[in-house]
């Protein structure tokens, strides 16, 4: 039993007593147990008590292992890679994490230096099966060496490790202390053994599709037109000492199968439910990972917890979408909803321990806009007949007078008082729209610092260092604008307050798109606007994900939503 569940099983499962709790002990002075209140912090998500537990614990026990292995987690969340390194070694040694039960090896461990030009070396698969499924791709890296690369795995593993790329033989691990080798490097060791960071640890697919009995599966899971596969996974091991976190209800996944259009398959094992009518149960047919593998293959997303089927359907570089918990996994470490260890995965983060509802929520509205057409369609000339007949105005440098024109439209047909503009650069779209809508009463103009442009693509950052120090010049003397201009940007902006119309136009990576959207929504904006939608990427990728109700203005570079479809 971890000290998380006992801390927790003394309390009745509440987060607030067993912080009372664990504080009271400090106040007696059992300072050692800081170390566990940071990790019941972290699992509760106040990481601002976290990180000061940790600190605090730090001041008093600076070389204790067991806080090396919670910082380096904390590093690798941070940004900091090299926390990879620090975690598994500080875990090895203190038998909580990797491979404390390996054998002795007869000849040493790799050190990412020696030539290995006609040698062999065993990839030590440790940890449990999703584990040994992510060293798997070390072969990719060992391979190109001039290695022969013998994995050592989980028996059940062994038939797919034998189809992985680079792979050359694959045993059970019992045995790989017999089997003549040069080297041996532990699967979580091998990134940083051979030189990667965050930029370059996915080397492609490396768990192949081999056909378990395909005239079988095209009957079990056939491909039917229009309509996709999806394949659910609530639980993996009950015996994960950490498996209370990332234990959610399975009713919260079996309400995703109401959804029309979508044919829905059980990947569970071992966790028997009453599941819906509209689900097919494989549980009888997945009696090997062959088998497994051939149903994920049949699948158009797979949607799991935190389980070795997450690991094995994105090591096929399958869209895999994984429901994380608030204290997660080491892959899902970096704060965002994508991983640099699989770039087909989603995640879908708890906000709040207990709080599985919001990336539920999250879930059904992205998987509705897989099977609904995302954006309705409208020719120029039809907004502007529905939209009152706006007139079409100047171009300016960056935005053309059709889409002014657009923007005018909608502040007239949805009666807009109140106008956040992301991206107001000098003002110049701004003026043209405020002077076409005097009924405009508030106009917020947001951008950010010059000096903050580093997260700009290069076209934008051009963009906002010719605006210079002018951000807003053309509308400075409008009594009716406001201009906020921060380092943060929109991040800056505070939801409250509410606003008619959000037009989204400053930085147009995905991320800042996507937070732009979400901003849009906390402040129950009427109608949202996007410029640069078909022509811009990010821009691009975030609209598309928001869901139904979009519509996109054809001839234009602009897309919006109305309120009442979100």
């Amino acid at each position: 039993m971890s000290k998380l569940q006992e801390m927790l099983g003394m309390n009745g499962g509440s987060f607030e007593r067993a912080a009372a709790m664990g504080h009271k002990f400090v106040e007696q002075g059992l300072h050692e147990v800081w170390l566990d209140l940071s990790v019941l912090y972290l699992a509760w998500g106040k990481l601002d008590e976290w990180r000061h537990a940790q600190d605090e614990y730090a001041k008093r026990f600076p070389d204790c292992p067991r806080l090396a292995y919670n910082r380096g987690w904390r590093a690798m969340r941070d940004g900091d890679f090299d926390g990879l390194r620090q975690y598994v070694e500080a875990g090895r040694s203190i038998g909580a994490f990797g491979d404390w039960k390996m054998p002795e090896m007869k000849c040493p461990r790799w050190d990412g230096k020696a030539s290995l030009e006609g040698k062999t070396i065993v990839l030590w698969g440790e940890g449990g099966q999703g584990d040994q499924v992510i060293g798997l791709r070390a072969a990719c890296w060992l391979a190109p060496l001039g290695a022969k690369v013998i994995a050592a795995v989980s028996k059940p593993l062994v038939e797919l490790a034998t189809h992985s790329p680079g792979v050359s033989a694959a045993i059970e691990r019992e045995q790989a202390h017999l089997v003549g080798h040069d080297y041996y490097l532990q699967g979580m060791s091998a990134p940083y053994a051979c030189g990667r960071d965050w930029t370059n640890l996915w080397p492609g697919p490396y768990v192949a599709n081999w056909e378990a009995d395909t005239a079988l599966w095209n009957r079990i899971v056939p491909r039917v037109p229009g309509k996709l596969n999806v394949g659910l996974r609530w639980r993996g091991n009950p015996s994960y000492e950490e498996d209370v976190l990332r234990w959610f209800p399975p009713e919260l996944m079996f309400g995703l199968t109401d959804i029309a259009g979508i044919n829905f398959y059980s990947l569970q094992k071992e966790d028997p439910q009453c599941l819906p009518a509209g689900v097919t149960d494989l549980e009888p047919l997945l009696s090997s990972w062959a088998c497994t593998v051939s149903a994920i293959a049949r699948m158009d997303v797979v949607i799991t917890a935190c389980t070795s089927v997450a690991h094995v359907a994105a090591a096929m570089g399958k869209p895999t979408w994984v429901m994380i918990p608030v204290s997660a996994y080491y892959p899902w470490a970096r704060p965002g909803d994508r991983s640099q260890w699989y770039p087909s995965v989603r995640l879908f983060r708890q906000p709040c321990y207990g709080d599985w509802w919001q990336p539920f929520s999250a879930v059904r509205q992205t998987l509705r806009s897989l099977v609904s057409p995302v954006l309705a369609v409208q020719s120029f000339d039809e907004f502007l007949k529905a939209h009152d007949n706006p007139p079409v105005g100047e171009s300016v440098r960056f935005v053309d007078g059709r889409e002014i024109a657009v923007l005018a439209g909608l502040v007239k047909r949805h009666q807009v008082k109140k106008v956040l503009e992301i991206g107001i650069n000098r003002g110049d779209t701004a003026r043209e729209l405020l002077n076409a809508c005097p009924e405009i009463e508030e106009y917020t103009g947001v951008e950010i610092t010059a000096e903050a442009t580093d997260t700009m693509p290069e076209h934008q950052r051009n963009e906002r260092e010719w605006a210079g120090e002018q951000v807003g010049v053309a509308v400075k003397a409008d009594k009716r604008v406001k201009l906020l201009v921060t380092p943060n940007g929109s991040k800056d902006v505070q939801p409250n307050g509410g606003c008619d119309l959000v037009f989204i136009d400053g930085n147009h990576a995905y991320e800042w798109v996507k937070h732009d959207t979400e901003l849009a929504a906390r402040l129950d904006a009427k109608v949202i606007a996007w410029y640069d939608y078909g022509t811009e990427a990010g821009v691009t990728r975030a609209v598309d994900e928001t869901g139904a109700g979009v519509t996109r203005v054809l001839g234009t570079r602009m897309a919006y939503k109305l309120n009442g479809t979100r």
